[in-house]
């Protein structure tokens, strides 16, 4: 259970549009139970060496609905996030920012879910979280824990 995770290390600073990663092979790559990336501590707890500052990252899996309904997501994030389901944008954090929380809703089939949530962060401070909330969590906020 977790996510499949991927991060670049960037050696420049960038602008609200992020780093283009397309084409370059990840710095890193491990799993994460959850995106519970309160600040940087938890980015540096990761791999020995991971920057402080200009790296982005990219957490994909799959996500069992039990119940069909509409489910909440959201994402905290310090730079910018976005989620996807079901190659659908739910979440639309993305820009330089402090940490700021954006949601989004989706219906949701019983079944599984491809999911991916996008990162990168510029300078300064950098958090990134995502939960949501449906008939699988009796409307309770969760850490969303897909499968990878």
């Amino acid at each position: 259970m977790g996510w499949k995770g991927k991060y670049w290390y960037q050696n420049h600073y960038t602008g609200h549009a992020g780093y283009d990663n397309t084409g370059v092979a990840p710095s890193f790559e491990g799993r994460s139970k959850r995106l519970q990336f309160y600040n940087d501590w938890y980015f540096k707890r990761l791999t020995s060496g991971f920057p402080w500052n200009r790296f982005s990252a990219e957490w994909t899996g799959e996500l069992l609905i039990n119940h069909p309904g509409d489910y909440r997501f959201y994402t905290a994030s310090d730079d910018g996030s976005k989620l996807t389901i079901d190659n659908s944008l739910v979440v639309d954090n993305w820009g330089l920012h402090g940490r700021r929380y954006r949601y989004g809703t989706i219906s949701l089939n019983q079944g599984w879910h491809p999911i991916k949530a996008e990162f990168f962060e510029n300078g300064g401070a950098a958090s990134m979280r995502a939960k949501y909330r449906g008939p699988d969590t009796n409307n309770r906020w969760r850490y969303v824990q897909p499968y990878a």
